[in-house]
């Protein structure tokens, strides 16, 4: 096994993204086992790990699916070794496993309005056939599935093979959110910090890409709630989103933070989380959210929405979203202190008796199998 050299593909990787963070805990757990790893991109923000091999390629396009399409041609073109194992985070063709980071897209497509006038798009057409080069019958990838809900959507629109697909559970990171608290200041020096006032709820999205997480949501939301104010953290152009803030007339009761490494000290401070997403394979924030206590308000599109809900630590929204229903449940959670320490407390007690973090160890097993298999 230690000759084997296992290429992890992916477009783009900076050390904010919950994905990407996967693929470098995938990278170490590999290495771990003796394989040597390679990892393709077309950039990589901060420091390389010791012992991976980052490979840098050219990627040019207009759009988002021509860049997709442009980094598929580039990892096609890459010498490979015998027996090497090529895993992607990202769909295209020739890839021996795949991380199922994203939903079915045909399916979400086809469900949308002027379906059959979205077809003749390019950008339908482009991504659709990257899709299908996975989940097609008959094609060779193994798949690393995280939420249970896409495996019918993708097995009726592909007719993708029971045997290729490996549910995994989440890889929640217990230790990193632990490492986090424990250097975490307490709530009232945040809070002060960020010129929060005391009794204000201080509710919290963490997320990057802010249209996709709802984040405009969050907005309309505080309108509606005078005293509360919202803390955002993650990657994207803040400038725009402050200057929609200041359109939304709640300027000045929200904090965009933009990528942070302290994520537990928000967590820790918070009084609810909030997650109104318009797309959300998995939703590894609201297992962390809940492994810290703060109870949890999304939006039922994210794939571990049912943990939420089994663990009956917050409220997940009906789709369509509904703001006058978004607004209603976090009034009343807001409004009850002891209400949000049953939840909180719920999902602390379910995050401790369920596997949530084995994702890393069951993953490299899946990818090692498929070596034997080449």
């Amino acid at each position: 096994m230690r000759d084997r050299r296992v290429t992890l593909a992916v477009r783009r990787w900076f050390p904010e993204g919950g994905m990407q963070r996967t693929l470098l805990r995938l990278a170490m757990e590999l290495m771990t086992r003796g394989v040597r790893v390679r990892v393709v991109t077309t950039s990589w923000e901060g420091e390389s790990p010791a012992g991976v091999d980052v490979h840098i390629v050219r990627s040019r396009g207009l759009t988002n699916h021509g860049k997709n399409e442009a980094f598929a041609r580039a990892v096609g073109d890459l010498d490979r070794e015998p027996g090497e194992i090529l895993v992607g985070f990202l769909k295209m063709p020739g890839l021996d496993v795949y991380y199922a980071a994203d939903p079915c897209f045909v399916e979400r497509m086809d469900r949308r309005r002027f379906a059959s006038l979205r077809r003749l798009l390019p950008r339908y057409r482009a991504f659709r056939r990257a899709e299908g080069a996975v989940f097609a019958r008959g094609g060779k990838a193994r798949i690393l599935l995280f939420s249970p809900v896409q495996k019918p959507l993708y097995q009726r629109c592909w007719g993708t093979e029971e045997e290729r697909i490996h549910l995994l559970p989440p890889g929640l990171d217990l230790e990193r959110l632990e490492r986090g608290a424990a250097s975490a200041p307490d709530s009232a020096a945040l809070r002060r910090e960020l010129n929060i006032p005391e009794r204000a709820a201080f509710l919290l999205t963490v997320g990057s890409g802010y249209q996709t997480k709802g984040v405009d949501r969050v907005f309309r939301l505080l309108a509606a709630l005078p005293k509360a104010y919202a803390v955002i953290v993650g990657r994207d152009d803040t400038r725009r989103w402050k200057a929609l803030a200041e359109r939304y007339s709640v300027g000045e009761r929200v904090r965009i933070m933009g990528p942070r490494d302290d994520v537990s000290t928000f967590y820790l401070a918070a009084d609810l989380y909030v997650h109104p997403a318009r797309l959300e394979n998995t939703g590894s924030t609201l297992l962390e959210a809940m492994a810290l206590g703060v109870p949890v308000v999304c939006s039922g599109v994210c794939g571990f929405a049912d943990h939420v809900r089994l663990a009956k630590a917050g409220r997940v929204l009906a789709e369509p979203f509904c703001d006058e229903d978004f607004l209603h449940v976090v009034r009343g959670l807001i409004e009850s202190d002891s209400e949000r320490e049953r939840l909180g407390a719920r999902g602390v007690a379910y995050v401790a008796d369920h596997d949530l973090t084995s994702l890393i160890p069951r993953a490299a097993d899946v990818i090692l199998a498929q070596s034997t298999t080449s």
